[in-house]
């Protein structure tokens, strides 16, 4: 038999059994959760101006800031990985690397490898030269002549380049050893030109840097051969001298006599293939510190864009939509958990409070009408009716 639990106010209630009351509890909370659901969507409808409203204010806003924000145009260039080649590369074989190490490894790319291009592209000096040379270019039918440092409004030159690198990005790909770049300015034809002034000058440096050390390889093995055309002669001499000596060397069987022969003759012919790999070095040098092809292979030139890149202004305006959307739902959240947990004995200083702010803002008090202090005093009340009839 079940208890019956009577409250004061209300009418009596039989619970059967501890299950039921079990199942009754269960059944409650099941309501309580769909009413806050269905409460929420019915306070977001209530303030449904002011929410759309703030919504759309924002992204106006956002799009007419937008409208001042300049077009920017970038312009890519991919490079590809250097190859170490040339005479010198294919005389590795024969010289074993001994003299070419000696000489900084001249014709095996290292000076000019694609490892090396971030770096040279990053450097302060190559950007100096970008930042100080004057492009000449069309925009809107109009003829511009201006440096980078002149677009970028920097007089200081260290401040120049940390701005220019704010438009000009380099990267590299580990695996292929590939180079990207690319630069952004207002002008497409400005961010073309500034393209390709860095690959002209990585290349002329890397030029540069490869004539150098072929020049300074090229005098090295001119100073060796010099030597060891003094030591041919010094050794052919030698043996000449020591023939004209022992005349009957052919025919002698003296062991001591043989044994100088052979030492002069051994001497001789280190001297000979000494000469002949140094002469040989020496030509290829020649070659290599003469000719002039590019160091750089360029697959993508940089190229005038025809799309600009920035500003993506529709993402901007319905991102910022989103973020003014959920900062207005916070905010009424906020401000109706505010006035539901206020207390009975601090709800009138709240009512006077919230007076205060309707009349020294109407506006304001006009979109939040329909939220109203009284509103959970009133659910409250209809819910308690609910239950009384029920009961009865």
């Amino acid at each position: 038999m079940g208890r019956q639990l009577r409250f004061k106010g209300s009418s009596k209630t039989t619970l059967s059994s501890p299950i039921a009351a079990s199942k009754t509890a269960s059944e409650n909370h099941a309501d309580s959760v769909n009413f806050d659901m269905f409460s929420f969507l019915r306070l977001m409808f209530l303030n449904r101006r002011w929410l759309i409203g703030a919504t759309l204010t924002a992204g106006i806003v956002t799009a007419v800031a937008t409208l001042f924000i300049p077009n920017k145009y970038t312009s890519n260039a991919t490079l590809l990985p250097s190859k170490s080649g040339g005479a010198l590369s294919a005389l590795k074989g024969i010289t074993g690397m001994s003299m070419l190490d000696i000489a900084g490894g001249i014709g095996s790319g290292g000076e000019s490898s694609s490892e090396l291009f971030p770096t040279t592209l990053n450097s302060a000096r190559l950007r100096n030269t970008i930042l100080l040379k004057r492009f000449v270019f069309n925009s809107d039918g109009q003829e511009h002549s201006l440096t980078m440092q002149e677009y970028l409004e920097e007089e200081n030159l260290d401040k120049a380049r940390k701005a220019l690198a704010k438009i000009v990005g380099v990267s590299a790909e580990f695996k292929t050893g590939v180079v990207s770049l690319n630069v952004t300015t207002k002008y497409p034809e400005l961010s073309a030109l500034v393209g390709q002034a860095f690959i002209d000058e990585l290349d002329s440096f890397n030029r540069t840097q490869r004539k150098t050390r072929a020049t300074e390889y090229e005098n090295f093995l001119r100073e060796r051969l010099e030597v060891s055309e003094t030591e041919l002669e010094s050794a052919e001499n030698a043996l000449e001298e020591f023939q004209t000596v022992n005349r009957d060397w052919a025919l002698s069987n003296d062991p001591t006599l043989q044994k100088g022969l052979l030492i002069h003759k051994r001497d001789l012919e280190i001297k000979l293939k000494t000469f002949a790999l140094l002469t040989q070095q020496y030509e290829l040098a020649k070659s290599e510190s003469r000719k002039d092809l590019p160091v750089v292979q360029a697959l993508d030139t940089p190229s005038v864009p025809l799309v600009k890149s920035a500003p993506q202004r529709t993402l901007t305006v319905i991102f910022a939509m989103l973020i003014a959307g959920v900062f207005g739902i916070g905010l009424i959240i906020i401000r109706e958990s505010l006035k539901t947990r206020i207390a009975d004995p601090e709800r009138d200083s709240w009512r006077k409070l919230s007076n205060d702010i309707n009349t020294s803002y109407p506006r304001l008090a006009k979109r939040f009408a329909n939220v109203t202090p009284e509103a959970p005093d009133a659910a409250i009340a209809v819910a308690h009716s609910q239950e009384t009839s029920t009961s009865s």
